[in-house]
């Protein structure tokens, strides 16, 4: 850099940079020219997975609605239970409150009786024993939540018709899921421990 100012510029360029790229390092590249063009079998099956992904893709889009409308269903059929799940929802919520207060009490101890070992151990045993209570009683009331939703006909009936006009997706899936595996074999076939 210059220091005066003799009409030249006062900033000299830089030599000029080349980035490297952030996609892959030029692994993928260099792999993909070192190694042999594709077999028959891996570009049927590279073919027979762009066809999968299509039906599958067209089966989303056709289905839609109806799993948008087994969908609302099955909250429909949630919410008609809303008498029978209240007296649930309130003892999950007041467990939830009591054992919040009952563990916050024991945290307090804790640290009320730092520094007297004996009252120390007795605190930490009693939290230990409030939490294990706790994690059991909420999951009981979880459970019991679980439970009656999963029981009730309305909602088991919407569930099973949502599964039944899911089948398409679901085999969809499944023929991908075998196309990709079968792509694999071939690959190893054809490349081995190259790739």
């Amino acid at each position: 850099m210059q220091t005066r100012n003799s009409g030249r510029s006062l900033i000299e360029p830089l030599e000029s940079r080349q980035l490297l790229s952030g996609s892959d390092l030029g692994l993928g590249g260099w792999l993909l020219n070192h190694l042999p063009s594709p077999d028959a079998a891996v570009k049927a099956d590279l073919a027979k997975i762009k066809t999968d992904q299509a039906k599958l893709l067209a089966d989303e889009k056709a289905l839609l609605p109806t799993l948008q409308a087994d969908r609302q269903a099955i909250d429909a059929a949630i919410k008609a239970m809303a008498p029978k799940l209240a007296p649930l929802q309130t003892t999950l919520k007041n467990d939830i409150t009591k054992w919040q207060t009952t563990i916050f009490s024991d945290f307090t101890a804790i640290r009320t009786d730092r520094g007297n070992a004996t009252k120390e151990t007795a605190d930490l045993a009693k939290l230990k024993a409030d939490l294990t209570s706790a994690a059991t009683a909420l999951k009981a009331d979880r459970t019991a939540i679980t439970n009656l939703i999963s029981n009730d006909p309305g909602v088991i009936a919407a569930n099973t018709k949502l599964a039944n006009d899911s089948k398409t997706l679901t085999a969809d899936k499944a023929t991908l899921a075998a196309d990709y595996t079968q792509l694999q074999k071939d690959l190893k076939a054809q490349y081995g421990s190259k790739i």
